[in-house]
């Protein structure tokens, strides 16, 4: 199933994960050391029982896991102009796969 935010494909859902690619250098909140996924997105993923989360980092080909949970228990709220609501959530909190 293809996610999709204001028009634009941000993820799918496979094997009830929810699956977004990345790229350290474009995609990484610095100040929070972590990544984000829209509020909306979350609520609607808890709303419809999907708690994985698998990012894949492209220049690192690595997968980030982590869950919805994770995300609201430790994740940082951002607003940040021309954007829906964030949570960021710091690296700390995900599991690496090569």
């Amino acid at each position: 199933m293809i996610v999709t935010l204001n028009n634009k494909v941000i993820g799918t859902i496979q094997e009830k994960t929810y699956k977004k690619t990345v790229r350290k250098s474009k995609h990484l909140f610095r100040e929070w050391n972590g990544y984000s996924i829209s509020k909306s997105v979350l609520e609607d993923l808890r709303a419809t029982g999907i708690e994985k989360i698998d990012i894949f980092e492209k220049e690192s080909k690595t997968h980030l896991l982590s869950s919805v949970s994770d995300y609201f228990k430790y994740g940082h709220e951002l607003w940040i102009k021309n954007y829906e609501p964030q949570i960021c959530l710091n690296l700390k909190y995900f599991r690496e796969e090569k």
